[in-house]
């Protein structure tokens, strides 16, 4: 009972017509199936495209908190903090490191600036001791220590408002550099008070290291032994 389509075609050389029929379901069966495995495979496609969008949403949103988490460390240090990627260029830096160095606050918003502007920007900050030959110097060891041979180092510079800063780099695993600048001001003057105690000493003192190297003798020593300081 239900509709076909027929077709006839004349045989030749014969008084004969063929007819042939079929049902119109049997002929929309294989299209139904077609359009229903398409149908399911979008639906397949549009749920694994859903799934995938959470899932990088979620992937981002803990990117966003875990660097956030990582700004908001580096901005409670009492250090100052400065990043450099593989290419020794400056990329991220705190609140601290513009207290301690005032020139790099001119960076801000303005990363990545290479380690040789930053150099040149700071140098007014250690007067007379920061020449072009000395500059040179540094980034020479800078490249070799931290990007060539990836092991760190560190140094002590007074700067012109008195302050004395221990400057320690290291190489970080994606190839580049952070710079801790700690401010030993204090340090420096407890050492001097020690040293001014020490000289004023009646008898002379005399401090040796492990390696039985000289490190610190008062000035009573120098007068007793009649060697000059």
């Amino acid at each position: 009972g239900g509709a076909r389509y027929l077709a006839y075609r004349h045989v030749a050389g014969f008084p004969l017509v063929v007819a042939t029929g079929m049902a119109v379901d049997d002929i929309l069966a294989t299209w139904y199936q077609n359009v229903a495995s398409s149908i399911v495979a979008l639906l397949i496609a549009a749920v694994a495209s859903g799934i995938f969008l959470i899932m990088l949403q979620r992937q981002m949103q803990r990117a966003h908190a875990a660097e956030t988490l990582l700004r908001d460390a580096v901005e409670s240090m009492g250090d100052g903090f400065l990043h450099y990627d593989s290419q020794n260029r400056l990329v991220q830096f705190n609140r601290q490191a513009t207290e301690l160095l005032p020139a790099i606050g001119q960076f801000a918003g303005r990363t990545p600036v290479p380690f040789e502007a930053v150099m040149l920007a700071v140098a007014e900050e250690f007067g007379s001791d920061s020449t072009a030959e000395r500059r040179a110097r540094h980034l020479a060891r800078r490249q070799e220590m931290l990007f060539e041979r990836r092991v760190g180092f560190m140094f002590e510079s007074r700067v012109l408002n008195g302050r004395w800063l221990r400057f320690t780099m290291s190489p970080t695993r994606d190839g580049g550099a952070v710079d801790i600048l700690t401010d030993i001001t204090a340090l420096k003057q407890a050492e001097q008070r020690l040293r001014d105690a020490i000289d004023s000493l009646s008898d002379g003192f005399a401090l040796y290291d492990a390696d039985n190297r000289l490190v610190l003798a008062n000035r009573c020593l120098y007068e007793l032994t009649g060697h000059d300081p």
